[in-house]
């Protein structure tokens, strides 16, 4: 689980930032979401936020396993089709021509 910040204190660090975002699932009562923060081609922050299984109380961890059956395809095709300054994509080469 994620580092508390005192309250009222500003989040200095990239870890505290991104504990201070997902502050409301700690409570373990409600679903929550894996986070991951690259950079430079490696992880440099892995969190686990609120609850896995409502029934079992089970939390959230960097390790935990997720069955997103086909739901990156939309997230994928949102990626390539980003309006310009993101990234540029040539609508008629497809998806192989927007991976450069």
């Amino acid at each position: 689980m994620g580092l508390a910040v005192p309250a009222g204190a500003e989040p200095r660090t990239r870890a505290e930032q991104v504990d201070a975002i997902f502050a409301r699932y700690e409570r373990g009562e409600q679903p929550g979401c894996a986070v991951g923060v690259g950079e430079r081609g490696r992880a440099v922050l892995t969190r686990g936020y609120g609850v896995a299984d409502l029934e079992r109380g089970a939390p959230i961890t960097r390790d935990s396993v997720f069955d997103i059956a086909s739901a990156s395809k939309q997230i994928t095709a949102a990626v390539v089709y980003l309006p310009d300054g993101f990234r540029r994509a040539d609508r008629r080469a497809g998806v192989r021509g927007a991976t450069t």
